[in-house]
């Protein structure tokens, strides 16, 4: 890990320490003067402020809260992160029933943003739902005033809150629901919480997407036979080297006459322009030019899926594409590598001098993060790992 991202992680336990305590303090003291309004009934409040992949692993259970004999009556808010909602108001406009956004990327540095989101919310559900397993301090104390009745949450972990604090905002919620431990799939988790709190069986063991888009749109001019890569993440740890991409992107081609498709976002055409010219092939980028809700069908029409550890990772596992994963084990366990269930395709692939560790002390381990380089990972791994993924799976014979 490099001095930039060490500074990071330190900016981030002191703001976990001081500053988001200072802000729910602030937010407090504006909600004295403000009237509650009219009593909320049968009014649902859903609160997922997490990125993308953990959207993904949770939104089938939208459905099953919408259907449910216990909110089927109520009016349904979801409210999260901003970054996804072109995603989710694609996806799942027909179960909910108003969205309210959250940028993330304000609301840890502009007080006021959220002293008026605290303000917004205050009182106005009958039941508040704060679906995260990993909880923030800010967002146990927007759940807290949102509904004077019922709030309920995952008990949850300490990765993105302190312990002292944990036990006081453990206090606010009228339930906790014990979701799984340290060793638990994210997607498990979700399952075995909402199978608690709806006290139905939940039949779907996988994520999964429909109604991507029949019309067929974002994907015109794709190659007819191709694997897509995303070299992108959020995190600059967790994205393996261009270089590397560029080599795998050389032995795609040469030994499978498969095209090779670039995907990303905006801040991905950068990497997608480092690999295209480190390659000696022609390769298609498409960084910057699909829509995130368009992303989806592009990626169910590729052979294959070579990603980093994010959202593409969750897309192509809802998608029943198989993926072949560069992990350096950030929450290993958590969110990769998925288990071994129907409809998952899936190689994740470590750094060498861990892969003969077992699953269970790798979980231990980075339980709250790794810094291990993903760069230990090389090129003649991720070779091996699409190797072992054409010969496996039918879909991908060439």
């Amino acid at each position: 890990m490099n001095f930039k991202d060490q500074v990071q992680r330190t900016m981030a336990r002191i703001y976990l320490r001081y500053v988001s305590v200072l802000f729910c303090v602030i937010a407090a003291i504006s909600l004295m003067f403000k009237r509650p309004g009219k009593k909320a009934e049968k009014r649902l409040l859903i609160l997922k402020p997490d990125a993308i992949g953990d959207y993904i692993m949770f939104r089938n259970f939208l459905k099953v809260i919408r259907e449910s004999e216990k909110y089927r009556d109520h009016h349904v808010t979801f409210c999260g992160n901003a970054a996804y909602r072109e995603f989710a108001v694609h996806f799942d406009s027909g179960v909910v029933d108003e969205f309210i956004w959250i940028d993330k990327n304000r609301i840890y540095l502009d007080l006021p943003y959220y002293v008026r989101l605290a303000c917004d919310l205050y009182h106005q559900y009958s039941v508040t739902i704060h679906a995260s397993r990993s909880r923030e301090l800010l967002f146990d104390y927007v759940a807290k005033i949102s509904s004077p009745v019922e709030r309920i949450s995952h008990h949850g972990d300490t990765v993105n809150i302190l312990l002292p604090y944990k036990r006081i905002s453990d206090r606010w919620y009228s339930r906790l629901i014990w979701s799984g431990d340290l060793f638990s799939f994210e997607f498990d988790a979700n399952k075995n919480f909402y199978e608690t709190l709806l006290e139905q069986p939940v039949s779907f063991i996988k994520p999964f997407l429909e109604n991507t888009d029949d019309t067929g749109a974002g994907t015109e001019g794709l190659p007819q036979n191709f694997v897509a890569i995303f070299p992108g993440a959020q995190l600059p740890f967790r994205r393996w080297s261009t270089a590397n991409f560029a080599s795998v992107c050389d032995f795609i081609q040469q030994k499978y006459q498969l095209e090779v498709v670039i995907l990303g976002g905006n801040p991905d055409q950068k990497l997608a322009g480092e690999i295209m010219q480190l390659s000696h092939h022609k390769l298609v980028d498409l960084t910057g030019k699909t829509p995130l809700k368009h992303l989806p069908a592009v990626i169910s029409k590729a052979r294959l899926l070579v990603t980093n550890d994010t959202m593409a990772v969750h897309i192509g596992a809802a998608m029943g594409i198989p993926v072949v994963v560069i992990s350096q084990m950030n929450h290993y366990g958590r969110f990769v590598p998925y288990p071994n269930v129907k409809g998952i395709n899936m190689q994740c692939v470590i750094p060498k001098e861990y892969q003969k560790e077992e699953a269970r002390v790798l979980t231990e381990r980075f339980k709250n993060g790794s810094e291990a380089d993903i760069n230990l990972i090389t090129v003649d791994q991720v070779i091996a790992a699409i190797d072992r993924t054409f010969q496996r799976n039918s879909k991908v014979e060439i």
